[in-house]
């Protein structure tokens, strides 16, 4: 079964330490690989590519880069850095297309560009949205635009994160009927920080049940009592999700150890 950690560059001494400590306690779990996020433009994809190479020198661990929609050039150039340093994994996503100054337009079109590019030589691991995209027409326009990318030569599928089993599997039965033989590794988000968590699922159109918006709202600052409440709920998320047959998990570390690491525990291997 797939495992793989997700990261982010962090921007103070603090996040770097938090980061470091977090890559060497996860690297326990042997997973497949750590991812880190980023786009393609500018700093930001000058730190993820720093950090590829800085994690990777923390653990054995593979490490892959996120790339989003930029400048074909600049992703040619980007995809050269990376093979150099020995890079066999990445993740492409959209991102914010809008904001860049490109040619590249949607997630189909990196896929299309890094296979014409590389061949085999890489695994290619794009989004899939089990509750639609929060910025998709509709069911119909998300599900078309996934089965693009899978046809454009992705190799796996990462979900959102979601907290409602249900849509994982009316998902993986939608890309079954539709012929799409593509692993989809289910995107797992511990529950650790309330408000953090409220904001992204709010921002990413993610649903969270009633019952638990309730109870992550009643446990105030209490953060250590919201994780261990967290552990519970979202290690019976997996193990409801390892009866439905995922066929792996990509957890959104936060550049933290500990929550994932419990949960991945729950992961067979």
């Amino acid at each position: 079964m797939r495992l793989s950690f997700e990261f982010f560059p962090p921007q103070t001494e603090q996040g770097v330490e938090h980061l470091e400590r977090a890559c060497q306690g996860l690297a326990a779990a042997r997973p497949d690989y750590f991812s880190i996020t980023g786009s393609t433009g500018g700093q930001s994809a000058r730190q993820t590519f720093d950090w590829v190479g800085r994690v990777r020198d923390l653990t054995d661990v593979e490490v892959r880069p996120h790339l989003t929609c930029t400048r074909s050039d600049q992703l040619r150039d980007l995809l050269r850095q990376y093979l150099d340093i020995g890079v066999r994994g990445l993740v492409l996503l959209r991102g914010d297309a809008e904001r860049e100054d490109g040619d590249l337009g949607s997630a189909e079109d990196l896929v299309r560009l890094v296979r014409s590019e590389l061949g085999d030589r890489v695994e290619i691991a794009v989004a899939a949205y089990p509750e639609v995209h929060p910025k998709a027409a509709d069911s119909e326009a998300d599900f078309a635009s996934f089965r693009a990318k899978v046809e454009a030569g992705a190799d796996l599928a990462i979900t959102q994160l979601f907290y409602h089993p249900e849509a994982y599997s009316a998902f993986q039965e939608r890309c079954a009927a539709a012929g799409l033989d593509i692993d989809i590794v289910a995107g797992v988000m511990p529950i650790s920080y309330a408000r953090r968590l409220l904001n992204m699922c709010d921002r990413s159109g993610v649903d969270i049940p009633r019952w638990m918006r309730e109870r992550i709202e009643a446990f105030g600052d209490d953060d250590d009592a919201l994780r261990a409440w967290g552990i519970d709920v979202v290690g019976r998320l997996c193990d409801d999700l390892i009866a439905r047959g995922a066929p792996g998990f990509h957890f959104y570390a936060m550049n933290r150890a500990e929550p994932s690491l419990q949960l991945s525990a729950r992961v067979p291997r």
